[in-house]
């Protein structure tokens, strides 16, 4: 049987459905010896080589899951951050402020947002707030 997870607005109108096991799970290793089972992203990097200043980490990886649901598994295998979690923020990165990300954009090819409510989406596309 297919794993599948509801989220709706309301009991009668617009449910939205995600078959866990019709998403293209992330396919790479986990952090080694982290209880929460992390992705194991490359950081990005900057020409230079460094990492950007301001790189918090990767949305993704910053969603905690509750115990009880962190060893939930697909019939394939795979749990909620590398099938759900994984197609929602992909490797969205996310950075302490807007101006953190703008010095990021060579290395940003995912989308970013900012604590201080900066988002990019891809290239080229930016909400940088109303200041």
């Amino acid at each position: 049987m297919a794993s599948v997870l509801l989220l709706g607005r309301n009991w009668m109108v617009d449910f939205l459905y995600f078959c866990l096991e019709n998403l293209r799970p992330y396919c790479g290793e986990f952090v080694v010896d982290d209880p929460q089972r992390r992705l194991d992203l490359l950081k990005p990097k900057l020409p230079n080589g460094e990492c950007p200043p301001g790189f918090i980490g990767f949305a993704v990886n910053m969603i905690n899951v509750e115990f009880t649901n962190l060893f939930f598994l697909t019939g394939s295998g795979y749990g909620l951050r590398e099938t759900l979690f994984y197609n929602l923020f992909s490797r969205l990165q996310v950075y302490k402020t807007r101006k953190d990300m703008v010095l990021a954009i060579p290395c940003i090819s995912d989308g970013a947002i900012s604590l201080d409510g900066g988002m990019m989406k891809g290239t080229g596309i930016f909400s940088l707030g109303n200041r």
